[in-house]
């Protein structure tokens, strides 16, 4: 079993290192070969089907939490199980958050298989966005998207001006590969996704990501 375990700890450390060498545009070396951009990314590849999630060092499914916290804007976490991507942002949604969440997806679909989307805006105390730039967003996203296969983003909110910007914004990628719907009911959502209500709320606590990408808890 110390064996098992300790080749799993060395594939996550490594799978760390991969990560971070992309985030920041450098090369990265496994002591076999060397890698630039486009390696990496097929490294990454690798990894992501090699049955070692990050945060799970035994190489198994089981885990006391079903998320994993990602590297990259606040409030993301990821579901292996589920192939989900989940933001649920807080405070003020402003412009620059929204392009920060976008310019993160553009440098995740590079590296990754393609997975679902769910956006909780029900956590915001403030919708600042400007309208005009919702449009150049949407505009960018579809220009962006190098997907080959339609994606599904479920946007969640109760409240009916954050859900008037996540309408406008699903509006505006109709007829692209990024199926966008905006949802009010929590359960229509999950219907919608083919996940279980219970993943939808957020309410599981994610494994911490560490190594050198990890966020610094306040």
């Amino acid at each position: 079993m110390g064996s098992v375990t300790s080749r799993a700890d060395e594939k996550l450390t490594a799978f760390l290192e991969l990560e971070a060498a992309i985030r920041a545009g450098s090369a990265y070396s496994d002591g076999k070969a060397s890698y630039g951009e486009f390696g990496l990314l097929c490294e990454a590849q690798k990894w992501q089907n090699s049955g070692v999630e990050p945060g799970d060092s035994t190489g198994s499914k089981a885990s006391r939490a079903i998320s994993q916290s990602v590297p990259g804007p606040f409030y993301l976490r990821y579901y292996p199980d589920h192939r989900l991507m989940a933001w649920q942002p807080q405070g003020t949604l402003d412009d620059l958050m929204l392009d920060q969440i976008a310019e993160w997806l553009v440098y995740i679909e590079k590296a990754f298989l393609p997975f679902k989307r769910f956006v909780d805006l029900s956590q915001l105390t403030t919708v600042a966005v400007r309208t005009g730039h919702v449009f150049k967003v949407a505009r960018r996203r579809a220009e962006q998207f190098r997907g080959v296969e339609p994606v599904r983003t479920a946007l969640f909110s109760e409240d009916w001006v954050a859900f008037g910007i996540a309408h406008l914004y699903a509006s505006l990628m109709e007829d692209t590969l990024i199926e966008a719907r905006a949802f009010r009911d929590l359960a229509k959502a999950a219907e919608w996704l083919a996940i279980p209500i219970d993943v939808l709320t957020l309410k599981d606590e994610p494994v911490p990501h560490i190594g050198p990408m990890a966020r610094k808890s306040s």
